[in-house]
């Protein structure tokens, strides 16, 4: 739940820093383009690992920053790892049932 509360202020954040335009300097467009994706499809591993890759993310003052550091806070206490991400499940829909052992 805190993750979800979370995304919801980052995605608010993001669209905040997109309406800041120059003043924003610390993200460019493209990253912003990619948290909005990320949050979107609510892959909460990918978000923290693309906040990995990006450390300059967390620097500085402005809200989003702030933000994400909260979320890599939340993210990495040990319920959140104990969580299972749902990419992680197969697609039982393309399960064959004449192949399916019950």
């Amino acid at each position: 739940m805190i993750l979800r509360k979370t995304a919801v202020a980052l995605a608010a954040a993001v669209m905040a820093m997109r309406m800041a335009g120059p003043a924003s300097a610390s993200f460019t467009n493209h990253q912003l383009d990619t948290i909005e994706d990320i949050i979107d499809s609510g892959s909460w591993v990918e978000l923290r690992s693309f906040i990995e890759a990006n450390p300059r993310l967390l620097r500085g003052d402005d809200a989003l920053a702030v933000l994400l550091r909260e979320f890599m806070l939340a993210a990495s206490s040990l319920y959140a790892w104990l969580t299972f991400d749902p990419a992680m499940f197969p697609d039982l829909a393309k399960v064959d049932r004449a192949q399916a052992i019950y």
